[in-house]
């Protein structure tokens, strides 16, 4: 063999011997940890990642960009941490880690974004409740007001996902949209069964009707005859906790009297509770403190409205601040209007009690609760110290109420059904459900009785 064979057969050699050894340890090698834990908080502590995930995305997470992003963010890593628990052995990964949960509302969405509206705050606790149950959740959002990329998601992997949840409007597009939802046609589509409505309000949000509807608050406890949806109910739990519980002792003396109405128009004509004079005569014998603070930037309080009785603190303000105000308030007075909003149970949360105003009623059975609409008709059920039902105008009422709050304060106080204990039982109870079993038994009333479209299983 010359030299130069023999310098070509060497170099072959090595070569192959390192093509081989790349293979073995490209197979054989532990897979790269997550970083830390705070960069995925839907992944388990100390998980590796997958082979397949480590060529898919990035190496690390710096959470860069605009905050719009994050939805992009947290679904590469939950797909990365479901890649891994796909690749290894059952009891690798926590329980329901490749059960998939598509979140295609504006709100589930607008909880990567920083809202605080009322649909955002029940977003917050659904999301909370399936991290802790370590459900592998996508985020979808629907700038072209479709669920076309929760389609393309879907037929990812059809088999694991369990629910598509998503903005009423939306679902209702998919159900009729024959490119969309599950059909002899389009056996790719998503399954009407596995399509739920995001809703805030009572009526049913699919064409499946109220047990595919998703509600925040139990509304038979507002009025016994309402058709209920399914219950999944929020919790304020974890985030008023944040805020220091102030002693009364230790809060403004006189007592704060906070309107509540995030609107300025919701201090101004027939909608609004209570009148000038009733602040002014309130203020007069209780001597509370009334403040407000409402609208957008730059807006002012209605013409008619008692700024002499009632201080202005500005506009609405960030979150924190406002909790902040709730928590050093003796009492939190609606306005009447948000209807339903999650800052009476905040208010609650930090020892405050609240006036809930009653704005219609039957004049023949006045204290009959079932036919009273109150700005919070859910809380209506509650009674004093934590909770003070008044009839709208009813200037003694609202005197009283005022009164007998800031002589009995209150401890923190969250009711049983709005703990995040609550909310993990009914959501797991939810997703547990065997929903294609449901869809087959309505499917089957509709062909025997009619009552609503037909769907394919």
């Amino acid at each position: 063999m010359s030299l130069g064979d023999y310098k070509r057969t060497t170099l072959f050699a090595l070569v192959l011997l390192t093509i081989t050894c790349t293979s073995f340890l490209l197979l054989q090698a532990p897979t790269r940890q997550y970083f830390t834990q705070q960069q995925s908080n839907t992944h388990s502590k100390g998980l590796f990642l997958s082979r397949l995930s480590q060529y898919l995305f990035p190496d690390q997470w710096d959470g860069g960009g605009a905050r719009w992003n994050g939805w992009i963010t947290h679904n590469q890593q939950a797909l990365q941490t479901l890649f891994t628990c796909l690749e290894n052995e059952p009891g690798f990964c926590p329980r329901n880690r490749t059960s998939v949960v598509i979140l295609a509302s504006t709100h589930l969405v607008g909880d990567q974004e920083g809202y605080n509206g009322g649909e955002d705050v029940w977003a917050r606790s659904t999301i909370e409740a399936l991290d802790r149950f370590g459900y592998t959740y996508l985020y979808s959002p629907h700038f072209d007001g479709t669920l076309r990329e929760a389609m393309a998601l879907y037929r990812m992997f059809p088999n694991l996902v369990k629910m598509v949840i998503s903005e009423v409007a939306e679902a209702n597009k998919c159900f009729y949209d024959a490119r969309c939802i599950l059909s002899e046609r389009n056996p790719y589509g998503i399954p009407a069964w596995k399509l739920f409505a995001w809703q805030f309000w009572e009526e049913a949000g699919t064409p499946l009707g109220h047990k595919w509807t998703l509600n925040p608050e139990d509304y038979t406890l507002e009025h016994p005859w309402t058709v209920p949806n399914t219950y999944l109910g929020y919790s304020i739990e974890p985030w008023c906790s944040k805020i220091p519980f102030i002693p009364h002792e230790q809060r403004a003396k006189p007592g704060i009297a906070y309107l509540y109405g995030k609107k300025t128009g919701y201090f101004k004509g027939s909608g609004h509770a209570w009148n000038a004079e009733i602040y002014r005569e309130a203020a007069k014998e209780s001597g509370a403190h009334f403040v407000v603070s409402a609208g957008d930037p730059g807006e002012a309080m209605p013409d008619d409205f008692p700024t002499d009785i009632v201080e202005s603190l500005g506009n609405r303000v960030e979150q924190h601040e406002f909790y902040t105000r709730l928590s050093g308030a003796a009492v939190v007075i609606g306005a009447g209007w948000p209807r339903t909003s999650p800052t009476f149970y905040d208010a609650l949360c930090f020892g405050t009690p609240v006036i809930n105003p009653i704005r219609e009623w039957n004049a023949s059975d006045p204290t009959n609760r079932d036919y009273w609409v109150a700005q919070h008709g859910t809380m209506k059920e509650l009674d004093p110290p934590f909770v003070y039902n008044v009839f709208q105008g009813d200037k003694q009422g609202f005197i009283d109420a005022v009164k007998k709050a800031l002589e009995n304060p209150i401890d923190r106080f969250i009711l049983d059904r709005m703990r995040m204990s609550a909310v993990e039982e009914r959501l797991a109870g939810i997703l547990e459900t065997d929903w294609r079993g449901e869809g087959i038994k309505l499917l089957e009333e509709r062909k025997a009785h009619g009552g609503g479209p037909l769907f394919s299983i």
